[in-house]
């Protein structure tokens, strides 16, 4: 009897297990002229206690649907967690459009606005622009507030036309919030559903930055002027392309990526909010424009007066690996710059090769060099051994890993 039960309960938990496994998160797109109720919410709300019905009566075998957002302004529907089963019982609903299936995206100088003639008086720093109060809202891993570059030394207070606030959470505070950063708000939802709880040995769950790329981009964007070196090198201030504008964070990148479902999210609000442009350095694969969540978003967002710049990705140099690529959509990529930062290195029998470096100390004696086979060509974390390279110049093949990897190595 007791072998019998014991078996029950293990076909019990794996029929739970599969179940779970076959949830997976869907952004919904319904058609807003169909809606049956006062509000969008309670429709959304109704829509899933519908899908619940058929659930109860055709599909015991999945858990119950359970919403994830709503959305109200980059597009009319919402995102739930549904099995396939529950998908297809969805479709048949009045106003069912498109259920799109979640997925997790990637995270994709000083002197570059002059070199790109942005400069004031030519560009994008003109003496009218300079007393303008644009909001650029930033989509991403979140931000360091204490960073010199968004202290709000000498700004005006926030324009009326704000409707954001400063979300409270982990180690981040409405008193985080100024001047220059004026709004800051956390979106994980969707993260969560996809890959469980986050990680708050590894992450905050708040729009603290702990990743340091949100940091970056917004201080790109609209970082106020600081004085700023390389170890001494190339010395002065360093300020972001458009740095008297406000910036507004919306953190939808944790440490596994970002759930297109959470990027939605920021977006709808960022609309919501009231901010003049949308900045996302991350995206995936390319795909049809029907299906891909950021090209939706941002149509809505171009529809309600705001432009949207994306990156064009880490992806290449094979045809058809640009990300963000609609006509709506301005789509940036990197850029040159005019400036380097030289070193000399001259061999034994006297040749001499240009490179870069930022080493600022006198100039080294004769040093024997180093370069590995296989994985210590390549200076794979772990392939070098420290007796062996001690005191020698390490001569690493690119490839396999990064750059910065294999200088850490």
């Amino acid at each position: 009897m007791m072998c019998k039960t014991a078996m029950l309960m293990l076909i019990f938990i794996v029929t739970q297990s599969n179940a779970s496994m076959n949830m997976q998160t869907y952004i919904v797109h319904m058609d807003r002229t169909k809606m049956t109720t006062t509000t969008s919410d309670r429709w959304y709300e109704s829509v899933i206690e519908s899908v619940n019905e058929l659930f109860d009566q055709e599909d015991h075998e999945s858990e119950k649907p359970k919403l994830v957002h709503v959305y109200k302004t980059a597009i009319s529907g919402f995102a739930a967690k549904l099995s396939t089963k529950q998908v297809e019982s969805l479709k048949r609903l009045d106003g069912f459009i498109s259920a799109t299936p979640d997925e997790m995206l990637a995270l994709h100088t000083t002197h570059s606005p002059q070199f790109l003639g942005l400069e004031q008086g030519k560009g994008l720093w003109s003496g009218s622009n300079l007393e303008s109060d644009v909001i650029i809202g930033v989509v991403d891993s979140g931000i360091w507030p204490e960073h010199v570059s968004f202290n709000d030394i000498g700004m005006s207070p926030v324009p009326s036309k704000w409707k954001g606030e400063c979300e409270e959470g982990t180690k981040f505070s409405k008193s985080n919030c100024n001047k220059k950063l004026i709004g800051a708000r956390a979106f994980f939802e969707g993260y969560e559903a996809a890959v469980g709880k986050i990680n708050e040995t590894e992450d905050y769950r708040s729009a603290r930055d702990a990743e340091g790329h949100g940091t970056h981009t917004a201080s790109t964007a609209a970082g106020n002027l600081a004085h700023a070196s390389i170890f001494g090198l190339a010395e002065g201030l360093a300020g972001g392309v458009r740095y008297t504008s406000r910036i507004a964070v919306y953190k939808a990148c944790w440490s596994q990526g970002c759930a297109s479902s959470d990027i939605l999210a920021a977006i709808d609000q960022a609309i919501a909010d009231g901010v003049d442009v949308l900045s996302l350095s991350l995206g995936g694969s390319a795909k049809p424009y029907h299906s891909d969540l950021i090209a939706i978003g941002a149509f809505q967002a171009i529809k309600n007066g705001i432009s949207v710049s994306c990156s064009a990705g880490n992806s290449g140099p094979s045809s058809s690996t640009v990300s963000n690529t609609a006509p709506w959509i301005m789509t940036v990529g990197a850029s040159y710059l005019d400036r380097s930062f030289e070193a000399i290195v001259e061999l034994g029998d006297r040749q001499i090769f240009e490179g870069s470096s930022l080493y600022i100390g006198k100039a080294l004696k004769q040093l024997p060099l180093f370069y590995g086979d296989l994985r210590a060509a390549f200076c794979i974390d772990g392939s070098l051994k420290k007796n062996l390279v001690k005191g020698k110049i390490v001569i690493c093949q690119r490839g396999i890993t990064s750059r910065a990897e294999k200088g850490e190595v």
